[in-house]
């Protein structure tokens, strides 16, 4: 499981059989492949987490990261980061260039995000 943020839209978060909608801003966990998929769809980011108690956000700015919070993460969350997002950082030799990997990925504006409303509601 992940700890994603959903920064567009709504998600229809599928609990016990149930689907609750999960407004922009509110951090879930998800299973691996399904928040790959909403961070590729630029629906969610993922989420840090401290002490697996608090969820602390990645900051984007101009629809990019902000290098001071990436800086703040270790090089193995970077690497997951990376993972996640899809970016290669294979030629990378330290955080720095991990990061400056990272700065380069956009996330597309709330207003490109994907329709995903349903024809009717569930209730």
């Amino acid at each position: 499981m992940k700890q994603i943020q959903i920064i567009n839209g709504i998600y229809g978060h599928r609990d016990g059989g149930r689907i609750t909608p999960v407004q922009a801003g509110a951090v879930i966990s998800v299973p691996d492949d399904e928040a790959l998929r909403l961070i590729q769809m630029g629906i969610a980011i993922a989420a840090q987490t401290q002490d697996n108690e608090n969820a602390d956000t990645i900051d984007i700015s101009n629809g990019h990261f902000t290098e001071e919070n990436l800086m703040q993460m270790t090089k193995a969350e970077l690497a997951e980061l990376a993972e996640d997002l899809g970016v290669d950082i294979s030629g990378c030799k330290n955080k720095t260039e991990i990061v400056a990997a990272l700065l380069e990925v956009e996330i597309p504006p709330q207003d490109d995000a994907p329709e995903l409303g349903a024809e009717d509601p569930v209730l």
